[in-house]
């Protein structure tokens, strides 16, 4: 197995986001996409959104990795781009998730709060907030569970699973046709 790179970066958003409750149309795009194109290339992460601040976690192998990133960094939906922290890790850790998403977190403002900071700015932060924040994200709920709990393994475990299923389904109507075709 290739080692797992976990990759954080930051980004600010170029798009106005609306003070309404819920997730911003245009996150939820990025978070969709980033679903679709995640589970192709067997990546993870989770992507946390504040004061039109991305925080992302990108994992996975090398390869898929640095393409990916490499087309995130021309998405003009965001700017100013900057890697936080990269490293190689032992396992993945959102590995059950294609792309987690987390909203704006109590656990995040209070930690803000004790760092003196006001507003949620990535650009801001050391490796041990990054590490904290991680922490936290880790630990938070995903409203869009449902959605995100997708891996490449778990597709191809169902897979594997209802061929097998597939398998006795189909010999179940080949005996009962040959039953029928014998009365």
């Amino acid at each position: 197995m290739s080692e797992i790179i976990q990759l954080v970066y930051a980004s600010r958003a170029t798009f106005e986001s609306p003070n309404r409750a819920g997730i911003d149309l245009n996150v939820a795009r990025i978070l969709m996409q980033s679903r679709r194109n995640n589970i192709k290339l067997n990546l993870g992460g989770v992507l946390y959104y504040g004061d039109s601040c991305f925080f992302q976690c990108l994992e996975g192998e090398k390869e898929p990795l640095e393409a990916t990133f490499d087309i995130i960094k021309h998405d003009p939906r965001h700017s100013d781009i900057k890697v936080l922290m990269r490293s190689t890790v032992p396992e993945r850790t959102f590995g059950v998730w294609s792309m987690k998403y987390v909203p704006a977190q109590a656990d995040i403002k209070r930690l803000l709060q004790t760092k003196g900071l006001e507003r949620f700015d990535p650009y801001q932060f050391d490796t041990a907030t990054i590490e904290q924040i991680l922490g936290i994200l880790t630990n938070a709920a995903d409203p869009t569970k449902g959605a995100s709990h997708i891996t490449h393994n778990a597709i191809l475990h169902f897979l594997e699973t209802n061929k097998i299923i597939a398998s006795l389904v189909g010999l179940a109507i080949i005996i009962g046709l040959m039953v029928l075709w014998w009365l």
